[in-house]
């Protein structure tokens, strides 16, 4: 009984994670934002970052190679964003989100 509780409680949260990590890619697509979500030490990381494709950094299609590449399957339990302070690549797990501010 307790374990189909703990079952039926990690479904219903993994769909909600699921739409909120849509929701976040939606926003992060168009804005920049400053999101807030705690790292795995415990302490509150706040990134400004985004998704919007005018300030992603240029991917140069010089090299091209005859081996495909193996394609990568996407984490749903992550998202991948453009840290604009950092000027890299940065990820936040989507359980850990604690708040979105939206602006420059």
């Amino acid at each position: 009984m307790i374990e189909e509780r703990i079952e039926e409680n990690t479904v219903q949260s993994n769909h909600v994670n699921q739409i909120l990590r849509k929701e976040l890619i939606l926003i992060l697509k168009e804005e920049i934002c400053k999101i807030s979500f705690t790292k795995r030490d415990g302490t509150v990381r706040v990134m400004v970052c985004t998704l919007k494709e005018s300030l992603l950094p240029i991917v140069s299609d010089e090299v091209t190679t005859d081996i495909p590449k193996p394609k990568k399957k996407t984490n749903e339990e992550v998202i991948v964003v453009f840290d604009l302070e950092k000027n890299g690549w940065r990820s936040f797990r989507v359980d850990s989100y604690l708040d979105i501010e939206v602006g420059d």
